[in-house]
């Protein structure tokens, strides 16, 4: 039997905790900012290549740096240095100290971190899940999020036996799931609040997240 309050965290979850430093410097940067998520997590990923560029208008003496030197799909056309110097100084001083950077194949634990926050900050009385584990009702759902959202391939799809039930809730997936990469903070915390709220899309993939003892038998 396994507790989920002692089980062993899932390597995708212990991701998101590794890179919460720079998630939180993302978070705040985001909100001041106004921009897309995608160009927020560009402005990490591609800081090397736009920097310079930085440099430049700054020593030129302007202070609105635009948005395509980041990302050219960017809405927003341009963001002023000051903020700009926010997601640099402290990204580049994290780096300085603890070599730790954002990188492409690190994007999906962006949701796993910003749901997270929503929940601690607005849903405190739900699940934590960093705390749960995920079940679902129909196969084919076990097998598209073992393939897309978390690949196990080292591991077996099995049937969970609830031994002791602490808590249990269900929630939507399709919110996490159809989310665009382009979308605004605020847009953000409104997806985020419909997952944790239990509003279900025009086609849902229910998902459960359960607190207590079960017993994994493999089918």
């Amino acid at each position: 039997m396994i507790d989920t309050d002692v089980a062993e965290m899932p390597p995708r979850m212990k991701k998101v905790i590794e890179l919460m430093p720079i998630f939180n410097i993302l978070l705040s940067f985001w909100q001041e900012s106004g921009l897309q998520l995608d160009t927020v997590c560009n402005g990490f990923i591609n800081l090397s290549l736009y920097l310079d560029e930085v440099k430049r208008i700054e020593a030129s003496g302007e202070t609105i740096v635009p948005t395509s030197i980041i990302n050219t799909k960017e809405t927003k056309e341009h963001i002023s240095l000051t903020t700009l110097k926010k997601l640099i100084f402290p990204y580049c001083d994290m780096y300085e100290n603890t070599r730790m950077v954002l990188k492409q194949e690190d994007l999906p634990s962006v949701w796993e971190y910003l749901w997270f926050v929503v929940r601690k900050s607005f849903y405190p009385d739900k699940l934590d899940r960093f705390k749960s584990i995920f079940l679902f009702d129909e196969l084919h759902h076990v097998k598209d999020f073992q393939q897309t959202v978390d690949p196990l391939q080292d591991r077996i799809i099995c049937k969970a036996e609830l031994m002791g039930t602490r808590a249990i809730e269900h929630h939507d997936m399709k919110w996490l799931n159809d989310i665009p990469v382009q979308c605004s903070f605020d847009q953000m915390i409104q997806v985020a609040s419909n997952y944790w709220e239990g509003k279900s899309t025009t086609s849902p993939i229910i998902e459960y997240l359960f607190s207590g003892v079960y017993k994994l038998n493999p089918i």
